[in-house]
């Protein structure tokens, strides 16, 4: 990958394309590999679902958000265009802005939260050889001086590596993955010591039927896969910032299958596996891990927390900067760089309080996976609609980079009305079943059991209310909409190349099909 190819906006030439299906697969196990994960297992095994339960909710949810990933990442394999310019074919130009903000700002509030669950394994293993620091001065009821001290020192690392360069991901990637391996391996032995695997499974069922969240949950097993999905639906919007940088379609669609799926689900049930062998030691009933680091000795514990920590680093510098960065750029490229955006992204997660965020499975799993995804669900299925199915995977990527009046993607004024109204109307339905979430009484069971899988209500009510104003505005109606001249090539000659894509408009010529390759210089 050539140096800055990540920060820029522009379509990845075919040449700086170079991802094979290794690099989609040890991408996917290295950032699986990572507390958050576990911490699914564990949060949902208390919050009363069963050790089996949770086991098939993290399968069906991995096979849902592959599905997804791979279908997203369709459209940056064929055109090396970002997630901000991707998505002005379904939003407007203008439209893509906010949208791209929206899932950015998603970012940053995921980017505070996996900064402080990496700030609570440094924490919780440093106490092992200086306890004095859980005696720290408390800055608030869920914040001591000594957690915001490592709490800013690990942004600070963050900033590191920003400054490093994304073109040296690659590399990073290689010594931290084999750091994260060592650190789940090193938990998983822990957990064998504790108690034995027998008996750890005993206390997986005692856990899973626990009351905890049981009144706000209508449907436990079907929220449970809504978690999975959410705890990835951010990337699912954004998964064409990596796949322009695929070979080939083959390349990203088998090493996302072999590496997103099984990983997962392991690292689910190593969730569920630590949470129950501490309970069996101590009787206590953990579910975010990090504590149980604590009653091991320093020689243990601060070798596994750190190398849990990389994992953390590894998910935010891919996951949720890269994204963010670019959509804060997107919003005035012309003064504001990819880094610039990125650094702001670093500030503002500290101001999303994380600690309250992860106070308890119930506000991480119920309130906030299931708060965010009532949006990334529409706006998937916004997006993969009008990709996949109106306009039959064809994009005009020359048109796509065309911001003036009269360009194919511009929409009215710079958004496609019929795309946000399809997300609005979506995300309405189930706001009531958030206000039930965070304490509101009085919201009727069927709201309160459709928030329970909010990604999958949200992403099918916003292609029906989207499908719906397809046909009612008449924009696009059955005669209008844009597909490939049969047997059609990028006029580049080399397919999913970001040239020009030949398209028809039945009846009349399409408007912008004639832009030239310099429409993509005029952001």
């Amino acid at each position: 990958m050539a140096p800055g190819v990540m920060e820029r906006l522009d379509p990845v030439p075919p040449e700086e394309r170079t991802w094979g299906v290794f690099g989609f697969a040890r991408l996917w196990v290295a950032m699986n590999i990572n507390p958050l994960t576990l911490v699914l297992g564990s949060g949902l095994l208390n919050m009363g679902l069963s050790p089996g339960g949770v086991v098939g909710a993290a399968a069906a949810g991995a096979a849902v958000t592959l599905a997804s990933l791979v279908a997203n990442a369709w459209a940056g394999c064929q055109t090396g265009a970002p997630f901000p310019v991707y998505a002005r074919a379904a939003f407007g130009t203008e439209g893509a802005k906010l949208v791209a903000l929206v899932r950015g700002l998603v970012a940053i509030a995921y980017l505070g939260l996996q900064t402080w669950v990496g700030t609570l394994l440094l924490y919780y293993s440093v106490a092992t050889a200086a306890p004095s620091i859980l005696d720290s001065p408390r800055v608030s009821e869920y914040l001591n001086c000594a957690q915001l001290g490592i709490f800013v020192g690990f942004l600070l690392l963050h900033l590191l590596v920003l400054e490093m360069g994304m073109h040296r991901l690659g590399p990073l990637l290689k010594v931290t993955t084999v750091m994260e391996v060592g650190g789940l391996v090193g938990l998983v032995v822990m957990a064998l010591l504790d108690a034995p695997p027998r008996e750890s499974f005993a206390a997986m069922a005692q856990l899973g039927t626990g009351e905890a969240g049981a009144a706000a949950v209508v449907f436990p097993w079907g929220n449970g896969v809504n978690a999975m999905v959410s705890t990835w639906s951010t990337l699912v919007l954004n998964i064409v910032d990596l796949s322009r940088f695929s070979k080939s379609q083959r390349a990203q669609v088998v090493g996302q299958a072999l590496g997103f799926p099984v990983s997962f689900v392991l690292m689910v049930a190593c969730g569920m596996l630590v949470a129950a062998s501490n309970f069996v030691k101590t009787g206590a009933v953990v579910w975010d891990l990090a504590p149980i680091l604590y009653g091991h000795p320093p020689g243990f514990a601060i070798p596994v927390g750190v190398c849990m920590m990389v994992g953390v680093l590894d998910v935010n510098v891919v996951a949720n900067m890269v994204s963010p960065g670019n959509d804060i750029a997107n919003l005035w490229p012309e003064k504001i760089t990819y880094r610039w955006g990125a650094r702001l992204s670093l500030a503002l997660s500290a101001l999303c309080l994380p600690w309250r965020i992860f106070a308890s499975p119930d506000s991480f799993i119920h309130v906030f996976l299931g708060g965010y995804a009532l949006l990334t669900g529409a706006m998937f299925g916004v997006m993969a609609w009008d990709y996949h199915v109106l306009r039959c995977r064809r994009l005009d990527v020359a048109g796509l980079y065309a911001m003036k009046p009269g360009g194919m993607y511009r929409g009215w004024g710079g958004f496609n009305l019929k795309a946000w109204a399809a997300l609005g109307a979506a995300a309405a339905v189930l706001v009531p079943g958030f206000c039930a979430s965070v304490g509101v009484a009085g919201i009727p069971r069927g709201l309160r059991a459709l928030y329970d899988v909010s990604w999958f209500a949200s992403a099918v009510l916003g292609v029906a209310f989207f499908e719906a104003g397809v046909l009612a505005l008449g924009a696009w109606n059955r005669a209008g909409r844009y597909t490939a001249i049969p047997g059609a090539r990028p006029a580049s000659g080399a397919a999913g190349s970001p040239g020009e894509i030949e398209v028809v408009n039945h009846g009349h010529a399409a408007p912008g099909a004639s832009h030239s390759a310099k429409a993509a210089k005029e952001l």
